[in-house]
């Protein structure tokens, strides 16, 4: 990888140089049109490089952990809705699975731990963190996910919102486990927490050689139960003013970021903002009398299935990632506005407005 980068930067300088030979001779130095370099095979066999015009054709960029769909499956499965705070910038109310996948934020990095025969890992790091955030995901031969081990840094936040981190005892190692499974299932995943990817080491020893101990370095270690079939919410947790005809259009299936009335969130971590208008304005609808909003891991195309079955009578229009469904139940109208997020994480956001 180093000598590619290496390789790359020779060939970049020699362009350059190469060019600035020839704009010293002109009065005015013209700028170099777009050229890419096409490799083609000779009739010997013999590779040849090709100047031309234009720009090459788009590369594809290799898919990272976080944004492959049976991860992320996978990962949504083993945890549900369940809520913690385990990595740095989260609460006690961020979804455990977002925090796993932004730990997996690359692209696999390469398993160089003896693992059994009949288990299979795939770990990753959140390339942005440099080594302090990183996970792995233990599988079964028949690719049942049996455990997830998650690194961080031992932080927390207090009641300003602060992070603050005890970095020098170093990082915690969460290790995830379904309800009634022995430990020991995860102890592949243990030396895995003790050691970055040789590449990630070769490139810290450049960039910041006495973080790498730093990195590796694990305080403790916490095992937790996982509670995939637990809700995020309930109707008890929505306003009391909320009509009730209203919450069977809430997919339950998703966390609750804000509920309220009156213009104003009252619950959820939304607690206090005022209600988005631009999507009311649009309808050209006055501003709403209710609000719930809902992130969601269901497939877009499953949420829009949802309320195509429950409102037979409501209208749907779909363009781009937003679908608009608008309707009325016991005389009472609603708005709900579908957007999907691609990646990393794909969560989708349900919008539920909805009038008296």
């Amino acid at each position: 990888m180093l000598f590619k980068i290496l390789l790359a930067c020779c060939i970049l300088t020699s362009s350059i140089s190469a060019h600035s030979a020839t704009t010293l001779t002109s009065s005015i130095p013209a700028r170099p049109a777009m050229t890419h370099l096409k490799e083609t095979i000779n009739a010997d066999g013999s590779v040849s490089l090709v100047l031309l015009p234009g720009p090459g054709p788009k590369k594809n960029r290799p898919e990272k952990l976080s944004e492959n769909r049976e991860i992320r499956k996978a990962v949504v499965d083993f945890f549900g809705y369940q809520e913690g705070g385990h990595i740095k910038d989260s609460t006690a109310g961020t979804l455990i699975s977002k925090q796993v996948l932004t730990s997996l934020n690359s692209q696999a990095t390469p398993n160089e731990y003896a693992i059994p025969k009949n288990l299979k890992m795939i770990s990753g790091i959140n390339e942005g963190t440099r080594g302090e955030s990183r996970a792995a995901l233990l599988f079964d031969d028949s690719n049942k996910l049996l455990a997830v081990a998650l690194v961080s840094r031992d932080c927390h936040r207090n009641l300003d919102r602060e992070v603050f981190c005890n970095d020098d005892k170093g990082h915690i190692l969460n290790i995830f486990l379904p309800k009634g499974a022995h430990e020991n299932i995860a102890d592949p995943l243990i030396p895995w927490s003790k050691k970055i990817p040789t590449e990630q080491t070769i490139f810290m020893a450049y960039v910041d050689p006495d973080r790498t101990d730093w990195v590796q370095k694990i305080a403790k270690t916490l095992y937790i139960t996982t509670q995939p079939n637990i809700r995020s919410w309930t109707p008890n947790d929505l306003p009391a003013e909320l009509p009730k005809e209203f919450i069977p259009l809430l997919l339950t299936q998703s966390q609750l970021v804000g509920a309220g009335v009156n213009g104003k969130y009252t619950v959820g971590e939304a607690k206090g903002w005022p209600f988005s208008k631009d999507f009311i304005y649009s309808l050209g609808a006055p501003t709403q009398d209710f609000e719930v909003h809902l992130r969601t891991y269901t497939p877009i195309d499953e949420i829009q299935a949802f309320y195509t079955y429950l409102t037979t009578t409501s209208s749907i229009t779909r363009n781009d990632h937003n679908i608009t469904i608008l309707g009325t139940i016991n005389n009472k109208k609603y708005a709900i506005e579908l957007r999907s997020q691609h990646y990393p994480h794909a969560i989708n956001y349900i919008n539920f407005k909805a009038w008296k």
